[in-house]
């Protein structure tokens, strides 16, 4: 299935369908996404278990019933990072570790087990 592209042109005031090679030279104008779900006829929106036709109706749903679609967007913004901990804090819970292994000897291990 090829898919359609439009292109709008200002001089004509009209959206019209472009055929041919995509890297060929055409001129500059925004880009036209349709509402439509190229060829999906009722798709299912689990927040409300209806059927849409519409990417407007469907997000909207969506959105009426407290969900959000995720897609291709920076999932960065969504995940916090990680605690860094730094040299000082490694260097400390090493000694720690040590002493520990000093004071229980073999059984270190399985003590700190014990303790979580």
């Amino acid at each position: 299935m090829t898919r359609k592209t439009f292109r709008y042109d200002a001089d004509a005031d009209m959206v019209y369908e472009v055929s041919g090679n995509y890297f060929e030279e055409t001129k500059p104008g925004p880009s036209v996404i349709s509402d439509g779900l190229n060829g999906i006829h009722g798709l299912l929106n689990h927040a409300d278990r209806k059927t849409y036709d519409s990417k407007r109706a469907f997000e909207a749903a969506t959105r009426a019933h407290g969900c959000e679609t995720v897609g291709n967007e920076d999932m960065g913004k969504h995940v916090r990072p990680p605690e860094l901990v730094g040299r000082r804090e490694i260097g400390e819970t090493i000694k720690r570790a040590f002493e520990e292994h000093r004071q229980f000897g073999s059984g270190a291990i399985q003590r700190a087990k014990e303790l979580g």
